[in-house]
């Protein structure tokens, strides 16, 4: 399965527990709406990046791997200052 369609569904769940949260706030349930969000955000990441290399934009497929969007902003601040 594609990563956008594993983001599609995982951001369907993300939004059912913000409902639940909504509806039952609790610690646990508040927990878990991180955790989703969090898988969401990592999902996304891999979903840009498989766009990218359809379209032909990253040149060398295993670039990205390994680099999140963190470590990626620190290196560009780090060119950026030398």
């Amino acid at each position: 399965m594609k990563k956008r369609e594993q983001l599609s569904r995982a951001l369907d769940r993300l939004d059912e527990a913000l409902d639940t949260y909504n509806t039952t706030p609790n610690s646990i349930i508040r927990d878990g709406v991180f955790q989703r969000f969090e898988f969401c955000t990592e999902l996304a990441w891999k979903a840009a990046r498989e766009y990218l290399l359809d379209q032909g934009l990253l040149i060398h497929p295993d670039c990205l791997a390994g680099y999140n969007e963190r470590v990626l902003k620190q290196k560009e601040k780090q060119n950026g200052q030398e």
